[in-house]
């Protein structure tokens, strides 16, 4: 794909566009947030790092690259985990950003972040990805850390210290100081005081002067200066510098394709798709709006009569004081003339399956959003593309539950058929957007110190980017939803995570990347499938 890279100057945006073309991809072009001109440095920003903005600029003459700024207007105004559009907030100006960059370069398909450990930088980057229909490449996501950072010095990476902020670390001391001078020091720091090697944790941040993905020059810091804080906190500030051309390009001129985005510019809102699952195309699995837009438009009076009128929808339902399980199957009425099922047969169905269970639900007064966890059964997979589309419109934009989707032989007449567990007492939880993974499911039992917060609440696990940690959604649904102690994962098919396309090999291959994904994510909520599964569902394409 193509793709604009998110560079703040540190080293983990730098090494994610390293690892971005190791997996193929084509880095067309930077992107950078930079403080207003009579703003301070380092901003009090929750998600974008400023210290030395004034040296990212020689970027675009050592990649070769146009590299593209904006000024940060907003602030850190919406500070919840989740996030919606607010004017006034920083996440804007990254949409601007990244806006004025797909109108300028052709062909942008995807944005590259660091974003190692944060969901918060993750779920905003997400965001954005989902209204400008980009797909977002965040390959540092959940690595070991201290394997990153090996990784970054063995790659030949010269990026030094730029701000310290935590125990061990001085900045007359260490400001200025390579990672791979400072590697061993580091990892003692995350052994005494559970310090985070890479930083994450504020503990420190550096700025790249050379890397792999800089072919034409590498930069040469001259003056710089340190600005002091309080209790052992600096920051380094760049004076002076110059980029000194790499072999084959001494005494070439070294242009800088700089563009700022203008001050007047405007871009109307965007509503694209779900990000991850591969290059944007139209209605693809994992686009949930144009998809929608495209397979399952509002349904009028008369077309809902003739839907009605084709299908019935059986309704079982075990109700008990705290969980409720309901069974929907369309089938389509003996009245109806018998026709071998199309997709717009699946997609007219499965509209009203999801409305009858709606209205199931009210009776109980109960919605959508106190689902657990739903098994989408379809009679044809080659129609999941048109269903997924139908099933984003009815479920809620934000938490939306796990799920596993599986072809399997219903009865004749019958295109879909849903299964849905809900809690009487589940109350939505903290954001994300929508969308989700496949076939296979499983409950695993949450260790302490446990994702769920309160009695009767429900939190999701909801990741769109593609990255080497699990697969990312393709759906709107979440890798895995904690209630009361317990994870209902979804499904999880043999997919490799950074490519999204199915593993090469046999049976053996597949099962070990998919248990291998699935244990990936139930360490992410705390838990683990080999210590603490309780069930697990395993489809089979034939037997063996």
């Amino acid at each position: 794909m193509r793709v604009v890279a998110l560079i703040s100057g540190g080293k983990d945006s730098c090494y994610s566009m390293q690892l971005c073309k190791q997996h193929g991809h084509d880095v067309v072009a930077l992107a950078n947030l930079l403080p207003e001109e009579t703003a301070p440095d380092e901003l009090d920003s929750f998600c974008f790092q400023t210290v030395g903005h004034q040296l990212v600029g020689a970027y675009a003459a050592c990649t070769g690259l146009p590299l593209f700024r904006k000024r940060i207007a907003g602030t850190s105004s919406v500070q919840d985990l989740g996030y919606s559009p607010t004017d006034g907030d920083e996440v804007e100006d990254l949409y601007q950003l990244l806006a004025y960059v797909k109108d300028n370069v052709p062909g942008i398909q995807a944005v590259a972040s660091g974003a190692i450990a944060s969901d918060y930088q993750r779920l905003r980057v997400e965001n954005v990805c989902s209204r400008l229909n980009l797909v977002s490449l965040a390959y540092l996501w959940h690595q070991p850390q201290r394997l990153l950072l090996r990784g970054m010095v063995e790659s030949g990476m010269e990026a030094i210290l730029v701000k310290v902020a935590c125990l061990g670390l001085q900045p007359r001391k260490h400001l200025g100081r390579t990672i791979a001078a400072l590697e061993s020091h580091l990892l003692a720091l995350a052994d005494a005081y559970g310090c985070n090697v890479c930083g994450e944790g504020g503990e420190y941040e550096t700025l790249t002067l050379d890397c792999a993905v800089f072919p034409r020059g590498r930069i040469e810091l001259l003056e710089s200066e340190v600005v002091y804080g309080t209790c052992d906190v600096g920051h380094l500030v760049p004076k002076a510098f110059r980029v000194v051309p790499k072999l084959g390009w001494e005494g070439a001129e070294l242009p800088s394709d700089i563009r700022m985005v203008p001050q007047d510019y405007v871009t109307a809102p965007r509503f694209g798709r779900a990000v991850g699952g591969g290059a944007p195309q139209p209605q693809a699995a994992g686009g949930c709006a144009g998809a929608a837009a495209a397979a399952a438009p509002a349904l009028d009076p008369l077309v809902q009569q003739a839907v009605a009128q084709t299908f019935a929808v059986q309704v079982s339902m075990c109700s008990g004081p705290e969980y409720v399980q309901l069974v929907c199957r369309a089938v389509r009425n003996k009245s109806a003339l018998p026709s071998d099922i199309t997709e717009c047969d699946t997609t007219a169905a499965l509209h009203w399956l999801l409305t009858v269970a709606q209205q199931e639900l009210a009776l109980l007064q109960m919605d959508l959003r106190h689902c657990l966890f739903v098994h989408l059964f379809l009679a044809n997979m080659g129609h999941f593309q048109a269903a997924n589309g139908v099933y984003c419109r009815h479920f809620p934009g934000r938490d939306p539950p796990s799920r596993a989707t599986v072809q399997i032989c219903l009865p004749h007449g019958c295109p879909v058929m849903c299964e849905f567990l809900l809690a009487r007492a589940a109350a939505p939880a903290l954001p994300p957007p929508p969308r989700g993974a496949l076939p296979g499911s499983g409950a695993v039992a949450a260790s302490p110190p446990s994702v769920i917060v309160g009695r009767y609440s429900r939190r999701v696990l909801h990741v769109q980017s593609i990255s080497s940690w699990a697969p990312s959604c393709i759906g709107p649904y979440s890798q895995a939803t904690s209630y009361r102690g317990l994870v209902y994962m979804a499904g999880q098919i043999p997919l490799d995570p950074p490519t999204m396309t199915l593993v090469n090999g046999d049976i053996t291959a597949q099962v070990l990347r998919a248990m291998t994904s699935c244990e990936a994510v139930a360490v992410a909520q705390r838990t683990t499938v080999v210590g603490a599964a309780l069930g697990l569902t395993v489809y089979l394409a034939a037997a063996v």
